[in-house]
């Protein structure tokens, strides 16, 4: 039997009191976590301010953890204590008997027959983003747009509202979304809960948003009430959840919250950085749209059955998230004693799970630093089943996202309809385009310019080239 110890893991040089912290800028300790991977290995140890963190990638240890959530590990219990003060309680920082409740609430609103009922309202916005694109400036912030897309597709499948910030030059909604966020991964980083007692210009800010996010959501609640008592029945996600449990507004409102934050951000993020690699390499963003001109149906009208036709285009969103997974890793506490890879981990221990480290690794993908979208073309059935086990973009176990599908569904007829109609160049001036955490990770500084495609249908199928 072992009788190793947390004190016998590896740790990086660290400061005597502070850990950790300092030697990484806040916004790229996804970066710092990965790089101590390769120098250190499979599980070692940090600390922040003497609390002790396992940070683990090995396979099957990450795979056990997944597999036995929520019953033998859990969210880190900070992230529900920060929710529910917050205010923003849901699916995602629910723990124990909510999480089941709110997982039985969201559920239906989320299998595939309901997705392709989503599916119109889909394609309406992805058309109004398209029309929107050319009336940019020179160059723009894709991110900021493509943010303001998602963000009016959730609240049109979560409410049944079109909130339309698409064609408004300023979304005040959008705009206090995107301060949640940060405001959450700064109080899961700081080493006390300071907001109890003393409130910062940051966290006025953060109450300020949620004082307005609220009330748009109460508005939202009424309109999907009378709905209900005129119809009958539920037309969107607000709809299912009020028909489940009427009285139930405080939790609903943290869970549209879960929502629309888990909209805006994943999805919006997994797009930009698609764009971001495809305006890298042109080639292989002429290849897509030579895809897209062969296949795109002749009535001008992408349908639903259509979405899986464009093979290549798709690759490109795969290996988006390969490369810029938009969630690195998951902070996770376990809920006994437990032997992890030979050590023995007490309760109550913080892990950070790296959930994509293998999507670097050279055994799965050959020069795995490479943008290449071919290499999801003709795979095996046996190494997509690899990559299924050691790749976990959306989570995996009972926790599986339950957006998942909906989101691949949002990456694909975005980029279908945006490469389609727009060659697409990086913008050089501005500086190069960073990546930054904060509980996603999101490019900063995607400025790009957007041309105009030529997709006259009179070019014959044979003079578009082949693809490799």
């Amino acid at each position: 039997m072992s009788h190793l110890t947390m004190k016998d893991l590896a740790t990086p040089s660290e400061h005597w009191f502070k850990g950790s912290v300092g030697a990484f800028e806040p916004d790229q300790i996804h970066n710092y976590l990965y790089e101590l991977k390769n120098a250190l290995g499979d599980i070692f140890k940090i600390s922040f301010y003497g609390k002790s963190v396992v940070v683990l990638s090995e396979p099957e240890a990450v795979r056990y953890i997944l597999k036995n959530r929520p019953g033998l590990f859990r969210r880190v219990s900070r992230i529900e204590s920060v929710f529910e003060d917050l205010g923003v309680h849901g699916v995602f920082s629910a723990e124990g008997e909510d999480w089941k409740k709110y997982r039985n609430f969201l559920n239906p609103a989320f299998r595939p027959s309901q997705i392709k009922l989503f599916y119109p309202s889909i394609y309406l916005v992805t058309q109004r983003l398209c029309s929107v694109v050319p009336s940019q400036q020179k160059s723009f912030n894709f991110q900021q747009l493509i943010e303001r897309y998602t963000v009016d597709v959730t609240t049109k499948l979560s409410f049944g509202y079109d909130l339309n910030t698409l064609e408004k030059p300023v979304s005040e909604l959008q705009h206090k979304l995107s301060l949640i966020f940060p405001g959450i991964s700064s109080r899961l980083r700081s080493p006390f809960p300071y907001w109890e007692y003393f409130k910062l210009s940051k966290d006025k800010k953060i109450d300020e948003a949620l004082v307005l996010i609220r009330d748009y959501v109460a508005k939202f609640i009424a309109a999907a009430k009378q709905r209900i008592e005129n119809n009958h029945q539920a037309s969107n996600i607000l709809d299912s959840m009020l028909m489940a449990d009427p009285e139930s507004e405080h939790e609903i409102f943290g869970n549209m919250m879960t929502l629309l934050l888990a909209g805006e951000d994943t999805t919006a993020n997994t797009i930009a950085w698609a764009i971001d690699y495809l305006t890298d390499f042109p080639d292989i963003q002429e290849r897509i749209f030579h895809e897209i001109r062969q296949r795109y149906p002749k009535d001008g009208q992408l349908k639903w059955d259509d979405l899986d036709d464009f093979p290549l285009t798709f690759a490109a969103a795969q290996e988006a998230m390969r490369i810029r997974p938009v969630t690195p890793f998951a902070q996770i506490e376990n809920n006994n004693d437990e032997t992890i890879c030979g050590y023995k981990i007490p309760k109550g221990t913080t892990f950070f799970v790296l959930l994509s480290d293998k999507g670097m690794s050279p055994e799965l993908f050959e020069e795995p630093q490479k943008f290449n979208p071919d290499r999801w073309l003709n795979i095996d059935e046996e190494k997509l089943k690899t990559i299924a086990k050691d790749m976990h973009p959306f989570g995996g176990g009972a926790r599986l996202c339950p957006g998942r599908q909906l989101a691949l569904i949002e990456m694909k007829i975005a980029l279908i309809e945006l490469l389609y109609r727009f060659k697409f160049t990086k913008e050089t001036h501005v500086g190069s385009t960073r990546d930054s955490f904060s509980m996603t990770v999101k490019p900063q500084n995607l400025f790009v310019r957007a041309t105009a495609r030529n997709i006259c249908k009179q070019e014959t199928e044979k003079e578009i080239p082949t693809l490799a």
